[in-house]
């Protein structure tokens, strides 16, 4: 049974992108994603969701280093939106640097700091944590 049932990838990188919907999709506690280049992008789609009472995500996974809006500038954006701190969110960056690591902490929707690249052992954490936090 697919208990994550949409996952928002937050990503600039093509081949990270590719690498992470490949994940998703084979994993089976997962079901579908959407990638977005920049976290102006998934903002701005979370945002109509919200207002047209769609489908939120049950899992962002969100890179660090990106143009038009990083993702700092996407924490510090959507913690502004209510619903948004339901929503458990994964760093996956290449960044190992313990500031980043400790400034992702002080997000409450953040539950993890994750180095690429993605796989499926972490793929099998973040399910095992999330199905955790659920019971």
């Amino acid at each position: 049974m697919k208990n994550i049932e949409l996952v928002y990838i937050i990503e600039d990188d093509p081949i990270s992108v590719i690498l992470a919907k490949k994940r998703v999709e084979l994993h089976p506690a997962f079901g579908t994603s959407l990638a977005f280049a920049n976290g102006q992008e998934a903002l701005n789609h979370l945002q109509s969701v919200i207002q047209d009472h769609g489908k939120l995500p049950n899992l962002i996974l969100l890179d660090l280093n990106m143009p038009v809006m990083d993702g700092w500038r996407f924490l510090d954006s959507v913690t502004a939106i209510p619903l948004s701190a339901h929503i458990p969110t994964f760093i996956l960056s290449s960044s190992i640097h313990p500031n980043d690591i400790d400034r992702s902490k002080s997000f409450e929707m953040v539950k993890g700091f994750i180095s690429k690249p993605l796989t499926q052992v972490i793929m099998d954490e973040i399910a095992n944590q999330l199905n955790k936090s659920e019971n």
